[in-house]
């Protein structure tokens, strides 16, 4: 094999990679040195950026023999051919586990399989959409046939906000000097699926963008997120709804284990998911404060949650999902915090 052009971004991920030694790397750690981010950012870009890695140096890039995935971890580098993937080191419990939802992901990737090339997923704040656009794929990328890429457009609202979000979950060297051409080229480069996240305040010129995308780039597919349905030609629309009663509970429980928190009763857990509404991000939020909350206090006062917040006589600091968040976290101790 002779030289192999790589970019500034592949080439300090290699470093990163290297100056470990061997140790398994967790994205978050590769986010954070790699490309700046701050911490807790949750994004593809690695595991988009390590699929065209593997297609240039490795000799068969689906089974790869350097650039290896630790499940559950991230990515190690290994030297010696005959160097078998290291094993994960014990990770910190995971709070995205599939709780749930497996409907809704079935659906979302028949739809993809079928041939449907934009997918809204539409839902209120914090049923899940984005956990179910990852997951799925999570699971097409696995697959090995399509790559894959995240771009987060919370902040994104003009078609120039659209390219530059794209462009950073492809790994675009920034600034781009023409980021329609730049990113079209990306995206025409191979099968790719695609997920736009939080896509509710794209504007009018942004949604033409994507809607061009997807007429002009057949071998393109995107998942969007949004809480609106974009109304856009061709455009598939899967609903993601609060949880079930039983998958609500099932949820919870969960993260009380993955945390170590002994549950309460039976009947207070129910509770407990019915005062979250069955969202799974309430519920998130609410098992690491039964750690130093009594259920019966949450319970009265859930609204601290921002639970309430769809009742036109709610606390104005609980009308939005920031506020909500802000004011769940102000009740944790030191403690809590430090464990997720």
């Amino acid at each position: 094999m002779g030289p192999v052009p790589l970019t500034e971004t592949e080439v300090a991920l290699l470093r990163c990679l290297v100056a470990a030694g061997g140790r398994p790397v967790p994205r978050e750690e590769l986010l954070r040195e790699v490309w700046g981010y701050a911490p807790g950012v949750r994004s593809r870009t690695v595991d988009t950026t390590v699929q065209r890695l593997r297609a240039k140096i490795e000799a068969d890039p689906g089974r790869p023999r350097h650039l290896l995935t630790v499940r559950g971890t991230g990515y190690a580098w290994a030297e010696a051919d005959d160097v078998a993937p290291p094993a994960a080191s014990p990770p910190f419990p995971r709070l995205d586990r599939i709780v749930g939802r497996e409907a809704e992901l079935r659906a979302l990737v028949g739809d993809l399989h079928a041939g449907h090339r934009l997918v809204t997923l539409t839902g209120p704040s914090g049923a899940g959409k984005t956990w179910a656009a990852r997951r799925a794929l999570t699971q097409i990328a696995d697959l090995g046939r399509r790559a894959v890429w995240f771009a987060e457009a919370a902040r994104a609202v003009t078609a120039a906000d659209l390219l530059d979000a794209v462009a950073a979950a492809l790994s675009l060297p920034s600034p781009l000097l023409d980021p329609d051409r730049q990113v079209r080229e990306a995206l025409r480069a191979g099968p790719t699926v695609g997920v736009v996240d939080d896509a509710q305040l794209l504007d009018d010129d942004a949604l033409r963008l994507l809607s061009d995308w997807v007429r002009t780039l057949p071998e393109l597919a995107v998942v969007v997120t949004s809480q609106r349905v974009l109304g856009l030609e061709g455009e598939r629309r899967q609903p993601i709804e609060p949880l079930p009663a039983d998958q609500a509970v099932a949820l919870l429980r969960d993260r009380l284990e993955a945390l170590a928190i002994p549950p309460p009763p039976s009947a207070r857990l129910q509770a407990l998911a019915e005062r979250a509404g069955g969202l799974p991000l309430a519920l998130e939020l609410a098992a690491p404060l039964l750690d130093t909350v009594p259920v019966d206090q949450l319970l009265a006062e859930g609204d601290v949650l921002g639970w309430t917040a769809e009742r036109p006589d709610a606390d104005p600091r609980h009308r939005t999902l920031g506020a909500a968040i802000a004011a769940s976290v102000a009740r944790l101790e030191p403690r809590t915090c430090g464990r997720w």
